[in-house]
C-alpha cells in the first residue's frame, strides 16, 4: 500500500511558497522594466518571462513534495490535470458555467451588438492566454492536489485554496499607491474588492478543477471571465435597454441561480479529486 506522508502543514507551506514565488517573480524584474506602465509592451513581456519561470518552479516544487500515486494517478502531468483525454469537454463545461452566470450580461451585449473580438496585442495575450494559463497552473493545478493528498477534504480545499489566489493579488494595492498615485484609502477599498472577487472566482475555479481534474476547465472559465469583465447591468442605466430592465433583470437573476444550482451537474465527471 502506498505510504502518503504529506502533512496538512507541509501542503499549506508548499502552496504558500508557490503563491509567494509567483508574486515575487514580478518584483525581480529589472527596475527599468518594473517601473514602466502596466500596459507597456516591455513590461508585459518581462512579466511573461517572470511568470513562466515561476510556473516552472511551481511544477518542480510540486513534483518534489508530492506523490501523485497517493491520488491514484501515474505521473505529475496527470496529477496536475495536464491530460488530453477529456480536456476539450472540460474546457467547454468550464466556459459554459461562466456563460450561465453572465446570462444577463450576454443578453444585454447581444441586443446592443457589443461583442467584439479582442485585438491581437500584448494586453490580449496577457489577459486571455498567459495570465489564465499560468495562474491556473500555479494556483489550482499545483495547489489542490497537494491539499487533497494531505488528507484535506475536497470542500475544505475548495474553500481555502482560493485565499492563496486572492492574497496573491493584494500586491496590486501597492502598485496603485506607489506607481499610480492613488490615495491609500482608495487603494485599500480597491484591493479589498479585488481580494473578494478573486477569492470568489478562485473558489469556482478550484471547484471546476476538482470536479473535472483537467486544467482546461478553470483556464477556459478564467479566459471568459477576463474577456467579459465584471457584469455591467446596462439595463439599469438610462439607454436603449432601460424600458426592458425587468426582463433583463430576470435573466441576470436566473443566470446567477442556475450557476449556483446547476454547475455541479454540468461539471460532473469521474475525478479522483472528487471521489
Amino acid at each position: 500500500m502506498q505510504q502518503c506522508t504529506l502533512t496538512e502543514t507541509g501542503a499549506y507551506l508548499t502552496a504558500t511558497t508557490i503563491s509567494a514565488a509567483y508574486v515575487a517573480s514580478l518584483y525581480l524584474l529589472p527596475k527599468r522594466i518594473r517601473t514602466l506602465p502596466r500596459d507597456h509592451p516591455r513590461h508585459i513581456y518581462g512579466r511573461f518571462a517572470a511568470v513562466a519561470l515561476s510556473s516552472v518552479f511551481a511544477v518542480a516544487l510540486y513534483a518534489r513534495v508530492a506523490d501523485p500515486r497517493c491520488l491514484g494517478v501515474d505521473g505529475v502531468a496527470a496529477a496536475l490535470g495536464l491530460r488530453l483525454d477529456g480536456s476539450t469537454q472540460a474546457a467547454l463545461k468550464g466556459a459554459a458555467c461562466v456563460a450561465i452566470l453572465y446570462l444577463g450580461t450576454l443578453a444585454e451585449r447581444l441586443v446592443l451588438g457589443a461583442f467584439t473580438l479582442p485585438e491581437i496585442n500584448p494586453q490580449a495575450w496577457r489577459n486571455l492566454v498567459v495570465g489564465p494559463v499560468t495562474e491556473e497552473l500555479c494556483f489550482r493545478a499545483c495547489v489542490l492536489p497537494l491539499l487533497i493528498e494531505a488528507g484535506i477534504t475536497r470542500w475544505r480545499a475548495v474553500r481555502t485554496a482560493p485565499l492563496v489566489f486572492g492574497l496573491a493579488h493584494v500586491h496590486h494595492g501597492r502598485r496603485r499607491v506607489v506607481d499610480d498615485g492613488v490615495p491609500l484609502s482608495h487603494a485599500v477599498v480597491e484591493t479589498t474588492v479585488q481580494f473578494a472577487y478573486t477569492s470568489l472566482f478562485g473558489a469556482f475555479a478550484s471547484y471546476a478543477f476538482c470536479r473535472t481534474h483537467r486544467l482546461s476547465a478553470p483556464v477556459a472559465a478564467h479566459v471568459l471571465c477576463n474577456y467579459l469583465g465584471l457584469p455591467e447591468f446596462a439595463c439599469l442605466r438610462p439607454g436603449p435597454l432601460y424600458d426592458y430592465r425587468l426582463a433583463f433583470g430576470v435573466l441576470h437573476v436566473a443566470g446567477i441561480a442556475l450557476f449556483f444550482t446547476r454547475s455541479g451537474w454540468l461539471l460532473s465527471s469521474e475525478s479522483v479529486l472528487w471521489a
